[in-house]
C-alpha cells in the first residue's frame, strides 16, 4: 500500500530507530523524534530535521503543552525560528512570541472572557 503526504505525493516511511520516523518525498525529507532529552520513547514529538539539516526542537510544560519550538540551522549556531507559549491556568493560550533570524519578530497576546472564549 502506497503512503501519501497531505499534497497526495508518494511518500515512503521508513523506521530509523525506535520512535524515530524518516519520511522521503520527492522534494523532501524529514525526520522526526520522539525521544525525549532524557532518552526516554514517547508518543510526543521532540525533534524534527529537514533536508538541509536544519533541526526544529519542541520543548513542553508538565502537561504536554507546546512551550518552545526552535529551528536552528545545520551546525545549530544561527537560531531561525523561535516560537514560545504561554497559558492560563484554564489551559488557554496566553501569549505566542515568535523570533529568529529569519522571520519577522511578533508578539501576540490573546485574551479570554470568563467562559473561556476568546474575545
Amino acid at each position: 500500500m502506497e503512503t501519501r503526504d497531505f499534497e497526495s505525493r508518494s511518500i515512503s516511511p521508513q523506521a530509523t530507530r525506535t520512535l524515530g520516523i524518516r519520511f522521503t518525498t520527492g522534494r523532501s525529507e524529514r525526520r522526526y523524534s520522539y525521544q525525549s532529552p532524557f532518552g526516554a520513547d514517547t508518543t510526543t514529538r521532540y525533534s524534527v530535521t529537514d533536508k538541509d539539516a536544519n533541526k526544529t526542537t519542541y520543548t513542553y510544560d508538565d502537561i504536554t503543552r507546546l512551550r518552545r519550538a526552535r529551528m536552528t540551522n545545520s551546525s545549530g549556531a544561527t537560531e531561525l525560528e523561535d516560537y514560545e507559549y504561554s497559558y492560563d491556568n484554564n489551559g488557554n493560550l496566553l501569549t505566542k512570541t515568535l523570533s529568529g533570524s529569519s522571520v519577522a519578530n511578533e508578539n501576540v497576546k490573546y485574551d479570554y472572557n470568563s467562559a473561556n472564549e476568546l474575545t
